[in-house]
């Protein structure tokens, strides 16, 4: 159900985090589409925003972990998450794999300028984009992420 997520992880995040026990699983709502940026540089995040702006999508964006898990509690649901890997409060892979686990996103984007380790761990959760890659990709690897959840 979960690609590259096996479910005992998933019952581990479910059991660490008292949010996911208690909604596990959301329904994806049939309003507008909705992106979620995960990057704690206020300077790519707004370039990630303008990069998507003229897409007719909701955004929300939050600069760390913790405001990734807050957000998780209060039960919203995005269409596409574009997650940044090192986030400066913790890991951006965690917080993707945490979204997944509470059915709280449907597709990730990963845009990092990471091609270490983590990067493959990263590959597992969506569609990696590397930051050197430029805006277009970008814009591509969300639209086609879009389309699959939609």
């Amino acid at each position: 159900m979960f690609p590259g997520l096996a479910r005992r992880q998933m019952d581990y995040l479910a059991d660490s985090n008292p949010a996911l026990r208690a909604s596990p699983f959301r329904a994806r709502p049939r309003g507008e589409p909705s992106v979620l940026i995960v990057e704690d540089d206020p300077a790519v995040a707004r370039a990630i925003h303008r990069v998507l702006a003229h897409e007719p999508w909701r955004f929300r964006s939050v600069k760390s972990c913790e405001e990734a898990r807050t957000l998780i509690a209060t039960l919203p649901y995005f269409d596409v998450v574009v997650i940044d890997i090192h986030l400066k409060d913790g890991s951006g892979i965690e917080v993707g794999q945490e979204l997944l686990a509470a059915g709280a996103m449907g597709e990730a984007v990963i845009f990092s300028a990471d091609l270490g380790t983590d990067s493959e761990d990263a590959r597992a959760l969506g569609t990696f984009v590397h930051k050197t890659e430029g805006p277009e990709r970008l814009r591509d690897a969300v639209r086609s992420a879009m389309e699959r959840v939609r």
